[in-house]
C-alpha cells in the first residue's frame, strides 16, 4: 500500500515536470485527501506550485497555510519546497524582504537534504530577488550558481528557466543585447514547455529594448551591430506550405527559391527532403515562329 501511495506522488510530480499541469493538479487534489500526513503534504505542496505557475499567488499562499502545520514533522526536502514556494509567492505579491528570509531557509533545508534540483530553483529565484532590490552583483552570482548546477545535472528545463531568469535580470538593468542572447538560449531549451510562454515575453522585451535603446545611435558601427543582433535573434521555421508557395513563385527552381527566401541552398534542400516535397521545375518550350 505504501509503495502504491508513493508511486502516486512520483507520478504527480512527473506530470508536473512534463508540463501536464491539469493532470498533475488532479493527482495533487487526490493526494491532499490522503490520511498519511506526508502524502497530504506532498499533494498540498504540488498544488501550491501549480497554482503559482498559473499566477494564482494568493491562492498558492492559502494552500501553503494549510500545509504549515505539517511542516515541522516533514523531511528536509519538503521543508525546502515549502519555504521556496512561499518565498516565490511573496515575491510575486511584492513582499521581497520576507521572501529573502524564506529563500535562505529553503537553501539551508535543500542543502540538508542534498537536493540539488531544489538548490537550482532556489538560487535561480533568489537571483531575481537580488536584482529587484538593486543588488546586481549578488544577482549574477546566484544566477551563475544556478546555471552551473543545472548544467552539471544535465536538466534541460531547469537550465532553460535559469537562462530565462538571467535574461530577465539583464532586461531589468537595460543590458538588452546580452538579454537577447540568454533568452534565445532559453527558448531553444524550453521548446513547448509551459515555461516557454514567460521566456517568449522575456525575449520580446529584450528585442524591444534593443530597438528603443540602440537603433537611433549616432554611431553607425553600433547601429549596424545591433541591427544584426536583432536579425539573428529572429528564427522563422520553414513549413511545407511556405516552401511550396515559394517554389511555385520560382517555377520549381530550388536554387532561386533559396535566394528568394534568403536561406542557404543546402538548408532548403534539407527541408524539402525532410518534408518529402517534390518540386517540379516548369519547362519553357519555345514555340515555332513558323505557322504550321
Amino acid at each position: 500500500m505504501k509503495l502504491q501511495e508513493y508511486t502516486r506522488v512520483d507520478q504527480a510530480r512527473s506530470l508536473y515536470f512534463d508540463g501536464r499541469h491539469d493532470e498533475a493538479l488532479i493527482e495533487a487534489e487526490v493526494l491532499c485527501l490522503s490520511p498519511e500526513p506526508l502524502e497530504r503534504l506532498s499533494g498540498l505542496l504540488l498544488k501550491a506550485c501549480i497554482q503559482a505557475e498559473r499566477n494564482e499567488f494568493s491562492e498558492s499562499l492559502d494552500t501553503l497555510k494549510i500545509a504549515g502545520p505539517l511542516i515541522d514533522a516533514a523531511p528536509a526536502r519538503s521543508k525546502a519546497a515549502f519555504h521556496g514556494q512561499r518565498a516565490f509567492n511573496r515575491v510575486k505579491i511584492g513582499r521581497k524582504n520576507p521572501a529573502l528570509v524564506d529563500y535562505e531557509a529553503a537553501r539551508f533545508w535543500a542543502s540538508e537534504a542534498n537536493d540539488e534540483l531544489s538548490q537550482v530553483s532556489i538560487s535561480n529565484n533568489l537571483a531575481k530577488v537580488y536584482s529587484d532590490v538593486g543588488r546586481y552583483e549578488n544577482a549574477i552570482s546566484e544566477s551563475d550558481r544556478a546555471i552551473q548546477l543545472a548544467r552539471k545535472l544535465n536538466e534541460r528545463i531547469y537550465l532553460g528557466r535559469c537562462y530565462d531568469q538571467r535574461a530577465q535580470i539583464l532586461n531589468d538593468h537595460k543590458l538588452y543585447v546580452e538579454a537577447v542572447r540568454w533568452s534565445e538560449k532559453a527558448l531553444a531549451l524550453l521548446g513547448a514547455h509551459p515555461a516557454s510562454a514567460e521566456a517568449r515575453l522575456t525575449h520580446g522585451r529584450a528585442l524591444i529594448g534593443v530597438g528603443e535603446s540602440y537603433l537611433d545611435s549616432p554611431d553607425p558601427v553600433e547601429d549596424f551591430r545591433v541591427r544584426r543582433e536583432i536579425v539573428n535573434s529572429i528564427h522563422v521555421s520553414l513549413s511545407p506550405e511556405l516552401i511550396n508557395l515559394a517554389l511555385e513563385r520560382c517555377e520549381g527552381n530550388i536554387k532561386r527559391t533559396a535566394q528568394f527566401l534568403r536561406v542557404k541552398h543546402q538548408s532548403l534542400q534539407g527541408s524539402i527532403n525532410r518534408f518529402e516535397l517534390r518540386p517540379h521545375q516548369k519547362r519553357h518550350v519555345k514555340r515555332s515562329i513558323i505557322a504550321k
